[in-house]
């Protein structure tokens, strides 16, 4: 039997002096053999010590998967993934841990080492014996895994984007899939093994507080489903190269011919309203559909004149509809709203097959009084007024080319089912989604939260 490979990660993003004490200890107590990597979120000063910088804000997840990533190919058997302000105390640390009969551990400390009077009081210890204890939440500056883990459950959700829950969720996963016996567990006296400078009070934490709060709220569904998961995850990158022969689109509309009926005007015909739009698209392909513009295509625009003769809420729909009929060469498709929307990251990235990604607005369609007037007809009027979920924006979604095709012919018909009595799209929308694609639906990511005016750089789309 080969002897196991330790492979030891810091992760970091902007805290230059934190991370210069952490890596001086870590090289001080590397184990004999062990492989070390170290990976910085985007900071366009890194440390000279990294392996890897991601290339755009990449957040938690995609900054520990890139860890176990840099580790397997160096040959790691039993990965030790560090946080820039956590580092070991003394020779042969690593040693309990890869001899555990766990596969995955964690350092944890129950309340802050020297602040009696500031306690943190949200972790409870549920068991104990001489190889683990066992506690009822986590702490994640220090996580262990063997490969093991990264075979039958992969690595973090990048889902969760910037913050908030990653570390959970995935050891939710590793607990759902039966290999260990209590979810958030560490070895006996880690404390004299690890010094977390978090557990002392020394510094103050590397995510900003807007970003804190945006995945609290976003991520809470993401946590909740992964109470129940054991999905695989992979955490290598998906390489340009898998993607490359992909046809995938980001398709928007621009009708002038009928009436805006939420603005009750026929929008003009202003190119630059989409300039925004047609900036930030890093190289995607855009199709526009419209029914006003003489301007010629370029490399990434596709401009494609159609008739319109709907309300231009739904004729969008119907016109997005048939270009994709007539285009089965398409893969993947992100419909947006040409306006108000841009490109942040590879709406592409990542994507699951058998997926629905949307964008979300932080209220509940039952205390929307915007929803609730525009719910005219049933069973419009009783799902809004009952539906207690995030509401969900069309101004995004995105999936596989048939099931954007299904949505589409969803919205278009039963507008008409309805009479033409309901006037935009969302109730439909959400209805829809929420009835026939439930458990489909993914929503962190794929938008900022709406109206912020504001990216944290981790979204596939900024939506006002």
């Amino acid at each position: 039997m080969n002897e196991p490979v330790v492979g030891v990660a810091i992760s970091t993003y902007k805290r230059p002096d934190v991370f210069k004490k952490t890596y001086k200890e870590i090289k001080k107590y590397l184990p004999k053999g062990a492989v070390l990597v170290v990976v910085s979120d985007h900071d366009e000063n890194a440390p000279k010590e990294a392996d890897y910088v991601f290339p755009e804000r990449g957040g938690v997840a995609r900054v520990k998967n890139k860890c176990l990533e840099l580790l397997e190919e160096r040959g790691a058997t039993d990965f030790f993934l560090f946080d820039d302000d956590t580092y070991p105390k003394v020779k042969d640390w690593s040693k309990p841990y890869v001899d555990s009969e766990e596969p995955h551990l964690m350092y944890q400390f129950r309340e802050f080492a020297n602040n009696p009077a500031k306690q943190l009081t949200d972790m409870l210890e549920i068991y104990r014996d001489s190889t683990i204890v066992a506690y009822s939440h986590t702490r994640g500056c220090m996580i262990y895994a063997n490969k093991v883990v990264l075979e039958k459950v992969g690595g973090l959700d990048p889902r969760f984007g910037i913050s908030m829950f990653e570390h959970t969720a995935w050891t939710n996963r590793i607990f759902n899939a039966g290999l260990t016996t209590f979810r958030a567990m560490d070895v006996p006296d880690s404390s004299k093994l690890i010094y977390s400078m978090d557990e002392y009070q020394e510094v103050s934490s590397s995510i900003e507080q807007q970003a804190r709060r945006t995945g609290l709220a976003n991520n809470a569904k993401l946590y909740r489903e992964s109470l129940k998961s054991s999905e695989y995850i992979d955490y290598r990158e998906v390489k340009k190269s898998d993607s490359a022969g992909m046809n995938n689109i980001i398709i928007a509309s621009y009708f002038t011919s009928h009436e805006d009926p939420q603005r009750k005007v026929n929008w003009s015909a202003d190119y630059s309203a989409m300039k925004p739009l047609i900036d930030s698209l890093q190289g995607e392909k855009l199709v526009l559909l419209h029914d006003c513009f003489d301007e010629p295509d370029t490399e990434q625009v596709t401009h494609i004149k159609v008739e319109s003769v709907l309300n231009p809420y739904f004729q969008r729909w119907l016109s997005i509809y048939r270009y994709l009929k007539q285009h089965p060469e398409i893969d993947n498709v992100f419909c947006v709203d040409s306006t108000d929307v841009e490109v942040v990251n590879n709406p592409f990235r990542d994507m699951q097959p058998g997926k629905i990604y949307s964008g979300i607005e932080q209220g509940v369609p039952s205390q929307s009084r915007w929803l609730r007037q525009h719910s005219t007809v049933e069973p419009y009027r009783t799902f809004t007024a009952r539906n207690r979920q995030h509401i969900l924006n069309c101004g995004v979604v995105g999936g596989s080319r048939e099931d954007i095709i299904d949505i589409c012919r969803g919205i278009y018909t039963r507008y008409f089912d309805s009479g033409k009595k309901i006037t935009v799209e969302m109730p439909i929308y959400g209805f829809l989604l929420r009835t026939f694609y439930a458990g489909r639906v993914i929503t962190a990511g794929v938008t900022n939260q709406f109206k912020s005016f504001k990216s944290d750089g981790t979204e596939r789309f900024k939506h006002k």
